[in-house]
């Protein structure tokens, strides 16, 4: 709808995890760092943990894309504690037959499995999303699959994803010697203020956008509203862009911006940090607005046209106003396209 009129290539604020979108401000380079670090030493348990919607599957994906080493991977989604013994569900993400086989033939097919990909250079890499539905049980058997890793070598590396949780179930009774394989865990916080601004202009720019389209104060006010939650910025900016293309503006203001969120506000399901009814812009906040508009409005116009031409700048420009599954089921795929179909 709205992509022609703000020159863009796709749109910007999809809820899909794609990669090619990640936004490295600190928090996400550092647990990106952390977890390359982890898979490079052969960890045998990796932990990563945030708030619904922090990008801990974007952060995933980039992760499996940028690595140069071959993997085998599988992955098991939308983990729950009635899915019965977990053997099976990990032969099956790695396509290993399971022919009616019992728990101990299983277990004995995938160390088969693991030593034919460590003789073939490959390693091999499990991942458990919403991992802190998985339940104290499926942990221990994951610690007893990791005893398939001998002392010289490691096959097998298992990741687990998950929300806070999963943190106060590693805690829990019963779970020492789980928690003493864990080479590295990190949780993924939500974006400060300046991050979001940077992270709004960031996915504009890899969606085509060559100018600012969200004033800094629009920024501002997304981070205030969505408390700095990728998922929740992406949801406000879309349809901020939506509420912009209606109105036929050049630049999506602190206004439009706060318009989208009261309507959605209405309808009484998104998780605002501060309600928009709250959130009040000063004549400060807005006089800077307008003058990064007339900047803003400015550039684009000399880039659009030659330069022995010259452009005047008309006051009603520089305001920005020129008109121009079920949820309990597991899931699994093999391979590195894996977390691209997640959520």
């Amino acid at each position: 709808m709205y992509e022609t009129y703000y020159q863009l290539k796709t749109k910007p604020f999809t809820l899909l995890p794609d990669p090619d979108f990640l936004y490295l401000g600190a928090k996400h380079k550092m647990a990106l760092s952390l977890l390359e670090y982890g898979l490079a030493n052969s960890a045998s348990f990796i932990i990563l943990t945030g708030s619904p919607g922090t990008g801990k599957t974007t952060l995933l994906n980039r992760l499996l894309d940028q690595s140069g080493h071959p993997w085998v991977i599988g992955v098991l989604s939308n983990m729950h504690g009635g899915m019965g013994e977990l053997m099976p569900w990990i032969a099956a993400a790695f396509d290993v037959p399971t022919n009616g086989r019992n728990r101990v033939e299983l277990f004995q097919e995938f160390a088969r499995f693991l030593e034919q990909e460590y003789s073939t250079g490959r390693r091999v890499l499990l991942v458990l999303d919403e991992a802190q539905n998985a339940g104290s049980d499926v942990l221990e058997e994951l610690r007893l699959l990791s005893n398939l890793n001998d002392g010289r070598r490691r096959s097998l590396q298992i990741l687990l994803s998950g929300q806070p949780g999963l943190q106060d179930l590693l805690k829990g009774p019963g779970m020492v010697q789980f928690a003493q394989r864990i080479g590295v865990e990190y949780v993924l916080e939500n974006l400060a203020e300046d991050e979001t601004v940077a992270y709004i202009d960031h996915r504009l720019q890899v969606a085509g956008r060559h100018v600012r389209l969200f004033t800094e104060l629009a920024g501002r006010v997304v981070f205030r509203v969505t408390g700095g939650i990728p998922r929740l910025i992406n949801q406000l900016c879309d349809h901020a862009l939506v509420y912009g293309y209606a109105e036929q503006v050049g630049t999506i203001t602190g206004h439009i911006v706060r318009a989208a969120a009261t309507a959605r506000a209405k309808q009484g399901v998104f998780p605002f940090a501060v309600s928009p009814d709250d959130i009040n812009l000063s004549e400060q906040e807005l006089a800077a607005e307008r003058n990064e508009i007339h900047a803003l409005t400015k550039r684009s116009i000399h880039a659009e046209v030659p330069a022995c031409q010259s452009i005047e700048v008309s006051d009603a420009e520089s305001t920005g106003t020129i008109k121009g599954q079920d949820t309990r089921s597991v899931t699994f795929w093999r391979g590195r396209e894996a977390f691209i179909k997640g959520s």
